[in-house]
């Protein structure tokens, strides 16, 4: 996002967790990282499935069918 005198804004929250030696500590909360985490472990988990990795359907509404049963597969699992 750009500011009219050419810098630029952020509005992300970093969900990284903070050095100790930074000298300017940033905004960071453990909610964000752990959901952030829990998302990553589940396109993981669900990229575990080579059809949803390379995509093999041809129309988008079978693979968001399957994308749909690999996510509540992954879910039980």
């Amino acid at each position: 996002m750009r500011v009219p005198d050419g810098k630029v804004a952020s509005t992300r929250v970093v969900t990284a967790r903070p050095k100790r030696n930074r000298k300017e500590p940033i905004c960071f909360s453990p909610y964000l990282y752990r959901a952030r985490n829990l998302v990553e472990r589940f396109f993981n988990k669900i990229k575990q499935c080579r059809r949803i990795a390379t995509r093999y359907d041809k129309l988008a509404a079978n693979y968001l069918a399957f994308v749909k049963l690999a996510a509540n597969l992954a879910t039980r699992l």
